[in-house]
């Protein structure tokens, strides 16, 4: 019985050790793949960095003026690494900024300008074969990306590294230290390796590997390196940038951990059969002998004297059962309390994803909502400035009405500033908000809106002090004259007639500082913690004097933080009037931009105008505003009137609405812009849509520019200029 347990216990177990000395060895390849993976992201995300960081840069305000210099710190500061540097370079190999030299230094031409051509051609980004840099003098490999034609080009931008530069990815994997690492270019031409690099960099690599990566691509090669040493090799080729990742363990070290888990695991397992052996053939005598003796016993039955038998126990099967029905009971318990509990799991994740989709279905139907709003509201808003305009063209306003008149220009721009208002915090609130940078001086745009809000008559009843000092900050100009107007237009509501607003711009601490004081209400101590969220303000009367949402210093410290700043108030208390502080990171004085050459006429004697809009009072006060400034103005109701009309007499120029029937604004544009008749005239959208996405989508589809209703006559007629 023993043997007829033990041979097949034996014959299992060669099995098993078969099986476990090929899992130890695909453990160890495993182990050289995930090593390769690695290193082949490391290197990837290394390029894919340097990729999006000369995107990044080839969009530089800088490149599209040509101002090398500004540029070249510009690019100093997108380097991806302190060991790289960045270079810029002509359709001709020519270099116009280096990094790696001081801005001014003479450049000799790319040492590779087929290279350049090659970029060019393909218009998109790829990494480079290594070859010998004439400036650094020893070999280098670069990642290119070509310059949109927008910015000015053709150019090529590219990062430049040293060879040992990717040495810090492949130590960064932490392989072990008898692995052999090797990196190389699309040419099988060596850019790294882990072991003697020195005596194999810039040299093909091993033979068999080359011809197995131009063959496959990837897999396995067992082969000996030019060190001597027998390898399983794992390689690599990245389908993104063409480089090829080669990882060899040798053979030694890969059999060595195998051979001794089997050896430790065959040495127990003769050992546990011998054991088993014995033990079966100790407990085979003691049956043999009970059974011996039973037998003995049942020949005395009926005999006097019949010696008690001995008793054989099997206490510990009985506890093992007792064991087990008691853990089959736990354990089943337990798996209906893991039943129910994953049932509440699923319900609460059921309810939480209902939840989120009704929390993103109403947040999108509020955004729906308030584009809607922005555009119904907007025009009524057009047709009304349109017609004061026409007012004031024909010949002014007789002065008995001129004070109504007044009036509905002003709560016109002060309901236009509200929808704008609303509009602008729930963009800024969902991060939808994207800023256009560049260098402005705050006391500049500061006396911009302050001179905007006098020659409104916004500040007429109040005493205006100002302290305007230069100071550079890095700002969207548009969002920053929102900031400095909301400030204002608060200080205006809350400060009585004849009341004091103080206004200073200075650079303090390495800040550009702008300060609003007022003697007005101020602000109670209970509101103060809360006077930057949305729609709180201070306490309303019936008469709701003030007016406004609440969403000014909302807006206000929301912008701030998109720009890096910070905004801050400060009262002494309800009649004793307030302070807000802004704060920018203070740039210092840019240099002077050259002077633009003013921009030739593009014709002679009046133009002609199509004017495409559904909305009547809007389009008819529009072409009424342009008649009057000499144009020849026609109306189209429709998407496919404004083509039609269009088309059989083509115009200079085309002001479109978005939201037409039939055919909307983007589908006109793209239709006068694809007909070879069409194609040539100027089109401006003028809508109620004003959201980020609304003005890509218009220059997009192929407008010039993008006007939000109502436009000012002066930002209309500067758009209208050719």
């Amino acid at each position: 019985m023993a043997v007829a347990i033990v041979l097949p216990l034996a014959v299992f177990s060669a099995v098993a050790l078969a099986l476990l000395l090929d899992s130890e060895r695909e453990a160890a390849r495993r182990s050289v793949r995930e090593t390769t993976r690695l290193i082949s992201q490391a290197i990837d995300e290394e390029l894919s960095n340097a990729e999006s960081a000369l995107r990044v840069l080839s969009r530089a305000e800088a490149l599209g003026r040509r101002d090398w210099a500004a540029f070249h710190e510009r690019a100093l500061a997108a380097r991806t690494s302190d060991s790289a540097w960045i270079v810029l370079t002509d359709k001709d190999g020519n270099q116009i900024v280096n990094t790696r030299v001081a801005y001014g230094t003479r450049l000799p031409p790319r040492s590779n300008p087929g290279r350049v051509a090659q970029v060019l051609a393909e218009g998109k980004s790829s990494a480079s074969d290594a070859y010998a840099s004439a400036l650094a003098q020893q070999l280098i490999v670069t990642l290119d990306v070509p310059v949109p034609a927008a910015m000015g080009g053709p150019y090529v931008l590219a990062q430049a590294f040293f060879p040992e530069h990717f040495n810090k990815a492949i130590a960064a994997v932490k392989a072990p230290p008898s692995w052999i690492v090797g990196l190389f270019d699309s040419k099988g031409i060596t850019i790294a390796r882990s072991h003697r690099e020195p005596q194999f960099l810039g040299k093909p690599g091993n033979a068999e590997v080359i011809k197995a990566l131009s063959e496959r691509g990837s897999g396995e090669l067992r082969h000996t390196t030019r060190d001597g040493v027998e390898v399983f090799d794992v390689f690599y080729r990245s389908p993104d940038f063409h480089w090829s990742v080669a990882v060899g363990m040798p053979v030694a070290e890969l059999e060595a951990p195998a051979v001794r888990s089997v050896s430790i695991a065959a040495v127990g397992l003769l050992l546990a059969l011998a054991a088993g052996g014995g033990l079966a053939y100790w407990q085979g005598r003691r049956l043999a002998g009970s059974v011996a003796q039973a037998a003995q016993a049942a020949g005395l039955l009926g005999r006097a004297g019949l010696p008690p038998g001995p008793k054989i126990r099997l206490d510990e099967l009985d506890e093992l059962h007792d064991a087990l029905s008691a853990a089959h009971t736990a354990l089943w318990s337990e798996k209906d309390g893991r039943v129910a509990a994953e049932a509440d799991r699923a319900a609460l994740y059921a309810s939480e994803q209902s939840a989120r989709a009704l929390a993103e279905a109403q947040n999108r139907a509020k955004d729906d909502f308030l584009a809607m709003l922005g555009h119904e509201l907007r025009n009524p808003l057009s047709a009304i400035q349109g017609a004061m305009a026409i007012i004031r063209l024909r010949g002014g306003v007789p002065s008995a009405m001129g004070k109504p008149v007044d009036v509905i220009e002003r709560q016109a721009r002060h309901l236009g500033d509200i929808v704008d208002d609303l509009l602008d915090v729930s963009r800024v609130m969902s991060g939808k908000i994207r800023l256009e940078r560049r260098p402005v001086d705050l006391a500049a745009a500061t006396h911009k809106v302050v001179a905007t809000l006098q020659e409104s008559g916004r500040m007429s009843q109040h005493r205006l002090e100002l302290r305007l000092q230069e100071a550079w900050v890095d700002g969207d100009p548009t969002r920053l004259e929102q900031v400095i107007t909301n400030l204002l237009v608060n200080a205006i509501k809350y400060t009585p007639d004849k009341g004091l607003i103080s206004v200073a711009v200075e650079p303090r601490d390495g800040e550009a500082v702008l300060t609003v004081t007022d003697t007005g209400v101020g602000i109670p101590a209970d509101l103060m913690p809360h006077i930057f969220e949305t729609f709180v303000q201070g306490k309303p009367t019936i008469d709701r004097a003030q007016g406004g949402l609440g969403i000014g210093l909302s807006l206000v410290r929301r912008l701030m933080e998109l720009h890096g700043g910070s905004v801050s108030a400060q009262s002494p208390g309800e009649g004793r009037g307030c302070v807000f502080t802004v704060r920018f990171p203070y740039i210092g004085k840019p240099p002077a931009a050259p002077a633009e050459e003013p921009a030739a006429a593009s014709r002679a004697g009046a133009l002609r105008v199509l004017v495409v809009d559904d909305h009547a009072d809007s389009r008819t006060t529009l072409c009424e505003v342009l008649t009057l400034h000499g144009w020849h103005c026609r109306q189209a109701v429709d998407g496919l009137q404004g083509v039609e009309m269009a088309t059989a007499l083509p115009p200079d120029l085309a002001i479109v609405d978005i939201g037409l029937p039939g055919l909307n604004g983007y589908e006109v544009a793209a239709r006068l812009r694809a007909n070879p008749i069409t194609s040539g005239i100027r089109l401006v959208a003028l809508t109620g849509y004003g959201q980020d996405q609304d003005r890509r989508l218009a220059l997009e589809a192929g407008f010039e520019a993008h006007l939000v209703k109502p436009a000012s006559l002066d930002k209309l007629l500067q758009a209208l200029k050719l």
